[in-house]
């Protein structure tokens, strides 16, 4: 057989070779490589691999050459294997030798290296122990976040004796770390894997992790490391017994100093883990008078009787610890120049919590997943900054005893630069959700002080205000889907992301996803100077009450938008300073036992006109429309009635004036169970431009199902 080109990662493969299709299945094969983006054309190195033999013990045999650099070394590797696919060694023999191999040039992603070494490996038999011995040189060593390997030199031994297979003892384990600058520390010791057991002793002496990687701390640490993993397969090929299950620990105590600094720090970890157990001793963090401290465990079923995990969920977390003075950015400095590195912070804080956790993951839908949670405990931050910005919390959970109508109670009182934010909730964790009551208020007159905290990454600046207030009341009564919200919020000057609002009051009272369909439904909604993108509106008004079966829904907007000028000359158009569209329409939503359903509407007005940049669609002045919003609804049917109250119905626009005019337009859209749009369906109508033109259409069908 004779292969074409094929690209592997960074090389492009070429060869030939015969397979035997009977025993001993005899092999021969050679192949060629050379850099991907060279194929065709001179190249600065090349490659050749063989395989020759019986499958059972095959001879592997390659070598790399290239062109030297200016004032460098050729690069060269050379490969000797003997493969035995069917054995529990595959590679029985391996001998290695490289010289000046730039890994980054063969795998993409890899860092850039000059490795000079050697590796010699006979892996066990019946007739022969273990030996492994090898040191490879880095002639090029730098940061990882610099895209080089910090590490200059390796040296390695293990052996095992005919005596005890199962045992490989490391008698040499060195790792010399660098960058470009010099010596970044020294990491050494001895490991044994012993039968499942697998024992590493490390030493740390003068680590500086930034040396290593620019986004790690700027210290110093020198200690001890302790790895235990159990559960591994024997090194013994012939060893019998099932496997026991898997385990691990690591204990560690570092200590060393703020770089240009005389700071001392300490860092202490002892932690374990196995099968469904999950367990943090403790872990403490100091640098000078700063400390953190944590314990917790993650422990999958065997709760006890009347714990959360016992009634809500099959995983318990349990976790307690101290913020004293903390400040975070000797530990984690993050990107060179980035606004996290900037600061300030400083954190205060201590919390004990006992939770049970759904044994599923949240995934896409959050919102039916948090209310699952369940358990006891108090989280409080005081007196601490992120960003600059004074941030403080206090979080509460309850648990009631088991049986207990609302067991679960959560209070949430935060405040994050002069803005409030309160939280308070009663529910059954694992129940059904249909006792779950919240209620939240939000006070928040400094939008603009969260501006900081916008910097510390990309995502947040496409939502975090960095101007303007806002305040809201809210109720909600049961569990996503099947929720109820009553409320009212207000906005002025808000600037968001790519979304600003001058003014706006919203008023709602609604139910979803309950079995009855006449439930009440009001929405209002009232805005002056609302920017998206780019596209503003200068006033908006929104209108929604009725129920989910029968609704009906007015939406005004006046738009600093014309029509084409060659639209105003061939219609005669009156053009002002602005447009204003009016919609008037019925819907109805009839929901599918499946999920999903049909939400089908009856447009009774749609009509775009000229504005003249001064008259305002909304009656009542921002001030009163917004006293009138504020007011608590004490039902859906109160909100539906207080909706249409917040201003006067505004006169239908004079059809004489109106641009597009269209009336008795009707439309059905499906909804799938996920809810995407599933179907859309318009029936015959037409809509009339400037009382000149009017343009009909038959029937319009669209299908988005997949079969």
């Amino acid at each position: 057989m004779v292969s074409t080109p094929a690209q592997l990662d960074k090389l492009a493969w070429q060869g030939q070779g015969a397979i035997g299709n009977q025993a001993p299945y005899p092999i021969d094969v050679q192949l060629a490589a050379v850099p991907a983006t060279h194929l065709g054309l001179p190249a600065p190195w090349a490659g050749a691999l063989h395989a020759r033999g019986p499958l059972a013990a095959l001879e592997i045999g390659a070598v790399l050459g290239g062109v030297a650099r200016v004032g460098g070394t050729a690069p060269r590797a050379e490969l000797r294997a003997r493969l035995q696919p069917l054995e529990a060694w595959p590679f029985s023999e391996l001998s290695a030798r490289t010289e000046s191999i730039d890994l980054a040039a063969l795998v993409n992603g890899a860092p850039q290296t000059r490795l000079d070494g050697e590796l010699e490996a006979r892996m066990p038999r019946r007739d022969a122990p273990l030996a492994v011995r090898g040191h490879f040189d880095n002639r090029a060593p730098g940061r990882w976040s610099e895209g080089r390997l910090p590490l200059a030199r390796l040296d390695i031994d293990a052996s095992s004796t005919r005596e005890r297979r199962e045992r490989i003892d490391a008698s040499q384990l060195d790792l010399r770390l660098a960058d470009g600058a010099g010596a970044a520390g020294r990491v050494s010791g001895r490991g044994s894997w012993n039968g499942h057991d697998l024992e590493l002793d490390l030493d740390l002496a003068a680590l500086t992790p930034q040396r290593l990687d620019a986004r790690a701390p700027a210290m110093t640490l020198t200690g001890p490391v302790r790895l235990r993993v159990g559960g591994l397969p024997s090194p013994d090929p012939e060893a019998a017994g099932a496997r026991p299950p898997w385990k691990a620990a690591v204990e560690t105590a570092l200590e060393g100093r703020i770089a240009d600094a005389p700071t001392a720090v300490r860092l202490q970890l002892e932690g374990q883990a196995e099968a469904g157990r999950f367990e943090v001793r403790r872990l403490q963090a100091r640098a000078g008078a700063a400390h953190a401290e944590l314990q917790g465990s993650l422990v999958r079923g065997s709760a006890r009787a009347g714990s959360p995990a016992a009634r809500t969920g099959v995983w318990q977390l349990r976790t307690r610890g101290s913020l004293g003075d903390f400040d975070p950015l000797p530990w984690w400095p993050g990107e060179p120049g980035s606004a996290w590195r900037q600061g300030p912070h400083r954190f205060d804080a201590s919390w004990q919590l006992d939770l049970g956790l759904p044994d599923s993951a949240p995934g896409r839908d959050l919102l039916a997943w948090i209310p699952q949670l369940a358990g006891h405990g108090r989280l409080r931050l005081h007196e601490s900054m992120l960003a600059g910005v004074p941030v403080a919390l206090e979080l509460e959970l309850g648990h009631g005893a088991e049986g207990g109508a609302l067991p679960g109670t959560l209070r949430l009182d935060a405040s994050v630069g002069g803005n409030r934010l309160r939280l308070e909730g009663r529910g059954e964790p694992g129940g059904s959700g249909a006792g779950d009551r919240g209620q939240i208020e939000l006070q928040a007159p400094a939008l603009g002080a969260l501006a900081p905290l916008a910097r510390l990454h990309p995502a947040l600046a496409e939502w975090l205000p960095r101007e303007g207030s806002a305040s809201a009341s809210l109720t909600v009564s049961g569990r996503w889907p099947a929720l109820a919200s009553e409320g009212s919020a207000q906005v002025q000057r808000l600037r968001a992301g790519t979304l600003g609002v001058e003014h706006a009051v919203a008023r709602w009272g609604l139910r979803l996803g309950g079995a009855q369909r006449d439930e009440p439904l009001a929405l209002a909604l009232e805005a002056v100077g609302v920017e998206l993108g780019g596209r503003r509106a200068s006033e908006l008004h929104a209108q929604l009450r009725g129920t989910l079966a029968q609704h009906h829904i007015e939406l005004r907007a006046a738009l600093p938008v014309l029509p084409p000028a060659l639209a105003e000359q061939l219609l005669g158009l009156r053009a002002r300073q602005g447009t204003r569209a009016d919609l008037v329409a019925h819907g109805g939503w009839r929901a599918e036992p499946g999920g999903g359903g049909l939400w089908r509407a009856q447009v009774e007005r749609l009509a775009l006109g000229p504005w003249d940049g001064r008259s305002s669609l909304i009656g009542t002045q921002p001030a009163v429309a917004a006293q009138a919003v504020a007011a608590s609804a004490a039902s859906a049917a109160s909100a539906a009635s207080a909706a249409t109250a917040v201003r006067p119905a505004p006169a239908a626009p004079d059809p004489t004036s109106a641009w597009l005019l269209a009336t008795d337009l009707q439309a059905e859209i499906g909804i799938d169970a996920q809810g995407a749009l599933r179907s859309a369906r318009a029936e015959p109508g037409r809509v009339v431009l400037a009382d000149a033109i009017a343009l009909r259409w038959d029937a319009v069908q669209v299908d988005l199902r997949q079969d």
